[in-house]
């Protein structure tokens, strides 16, 4: 795997903003700067206490109107360097099989992500989730999400369905694919929520597994 910075070397952009990368107190940060007037004071208060779990770790320090924001990415690569590493690790058997596995676990813990930030009063229309602004630690697997505020009407559904085809592209793989699109348009056709688009990956999942099995045999 790529070192980090030969990914995103000094400078990129975190959606539409320009963000740095900067070591302090003994932790790597995305530094970036945003009109202040973007945050409820609410979304200040659960994103500095750090009380949503799935969320980068955050805090804010105000210059003349701008808000400094601090994303703490200690340990963690963007979801498009992690699904690359994963791609390129080299697998006894079935590759494909578990990098579905694992595209999967991916989706779910968005899902996951998703319903905790509501808890926080944080919800989909205030936050994307895609590849730009979705990290991973290459160890664990654990994915947080840089919360940016942006205003968006979108379904909820529309925006999971969204992100699930963005996953399916960065893998680009035959079984990956096949089983992604089963699950968006089953996702589609049933109008499923949040919590029912969890128990059809299970249920997806399950099937997954007892072909997975039979193909060892």
């Amino acid at each position: 795997m790529r070192d980090f910075e030969d990914e995103i070397k000094e400078d990129f952009k975190l959606q539409s903003y320009e963000v740095k990368i900067e070591d302090l107190y003994g932790r790597r940060k995305l530094v970036m700067e945003i009109d202040s007037a973007k945050f409820y004071n609410f979304e200040r208060k659960y994103l500095e206490s750090n009380l949503c779990h799935y969320m980068l770790p955050m805090n804010f320090i105000n210059i003349d109107s701008k808000e400094k924001i601090y994303y703490d990415i200690t340990r963690l690569i963007p979801i498009e360097s992690y699904i690359r590493s994963i791609k390129n690790e080299k697998k006894e058997r079935f590759p494909q099989e578990e990098n579905t596995r694992i595209a999967f676990s991916i989706i779910e813990q968005i899902l996951s992500a998703v319903k905790d930030a509501e808890d926080c009063l944080l919800f989909l229309n205030r936050y994307r989730i895609c590849k730009d602004n979705i990290f991973a630690n290459i160890q664990t697997g654990n994915i947080h999400i840089a919360y940016l505020p942006e205003e968006n009407d979108l379904p909820t559904q529309t925006k999971i369905i969204e992100f699930i085809d963005s996953i399916n592209k960065l893998f680009n793989e035959e079984i990956v694919s096949n089983t992604l699109f089963n699950l968006t348009q089953n996702i589609k056709r049933e109008n499923l929520g949040i919590d029912e688009i969890s128990n059809e990956i299970s249920r997806i999942k399950r099937e997954f597994v007892i072909t997975y099995a039979d193909s060892l045999r």
